[in-house]
């Protein structure tokens, strides 16, 4: 009987041993990016805690883990359902707010995200909310306002945030006078010599495909032409000969005017990614 007793006494023990402990290991799981597990274990905490304030943290950090792996959607409903709970603290509903936030942002419902980093930018003194709330005006090209806005941080506390805030408060201004390629020029340039607009817009590759092309068939059309006049007429084989020409060149010179719009495009995603990931890639 007395075995069974300290059997019992041990495993209540151990048990609660684990409760104490389960909190921390999970926080361990986050830390090492073993986000699947990590939301496991919160889940298991949240299910059987009795204590809201340790309920409320399992919740956030599901959340979290839902927005770094990934399932953006399944953050948002996390963070809902945290928000809705009641009885957060000020900080803790910052930091809800500010992943349903991230997640909008990541999902592409920017006008979602904007609209809660610009409110929480006021009353959040960390500077997180300041600095996603930049980063959405920088998405939207709003380059003068971001600015503004990462040049706030340098008043924060926190000395990486204001040293950080500084340094993209300079590279957002740049955002202005990025270098574009004019698709009309390109087009025009394409039409006097086949591939000369795709060489403006630096794809050589593109060009010399364009300038082969169009100019193989330019010399068919020329062959046909010169076989038709032996034969003195009809000109069909001329007639078909051009319009493939034809229909060759005008793509040529769409694909030219694509292709700048295309070196547009990449340049301003290629700029605003370096400003997201330098913000993204901060631990918040």
């Amino acid at each position: 009987m007395k075995k069974i007793l300290y059997l019992m006494v041990f495993i209540c023990a151990t048990g609660f041993a684990q409760e104490k402990t389960s909190f921390g290991y999970a926080a361990h799981l986050m830390q090492s990016r073993d986000y699947y597990r990590a939301i496991s274990e919160f889940k298991r905490i949240a299910f059987f805690s009795k204590d809201s304030t340790e309920i409320q943290a399992s919740y956030m950090q599901i959340a979290r883990a839902y927005y770094k792996s990934g399932h953006f959607k399944s953050s948002v409903s996390y963070c809902g359902t945290l928000l809705n709970m009641g009885g957060l603290s000020s900080q803790l509903y910052l930091k809800s707010e500010n992943y349903l936030g991230l997640n909008y942002y990541a999902l592409g419902m920017n006008a979602r995200a904007d609209a809660i980093f610009s409110r929480n930018a006021k009353i959040d003194s960390s500077g997180f909310s300041t600095l996603f709330d930049g980063l959405v005006k920088t998405d939207a090209l709003k380059w003068q306002e971001a600015s503004a806005i990462f040049n706030k941080l340098k008043d924060k506390q926190n000395r990486a945030l204001s040293i950080l805030g500084t340094e993209l408060s300079d590279r957002v201004s740049r955002g202005r006078f990025l270098s574009y390629k004019s698709p009309v020029l390109s087009g025009v340039l394409s039409a006097l010599i086949p591939g000369s607009g795709q060489l403006y817009s630096e794809h050589p590759v593109d060009a010399l495909q364009a300038f082969l092309f169009v100019g193989a068939f330019a010399f068919s059309s020329y062959a046909a032409y010169k076989y038709d006049s032996q034969r003195k007429g009809p000109y069909i084989a001329t007639g078909l000969a051009l319009g493939i020409t034809s229909l060759f060149h005008f793509g040529n010179i769409l694909g030219a005017y694509k292709t700048a719009q295309y070196y547009n495009q990449k340049k301003q995603n290629d700029f605003i990614n370096g400003i997201r990931e330098k913000i993204l890639e901060i631990d918040y």
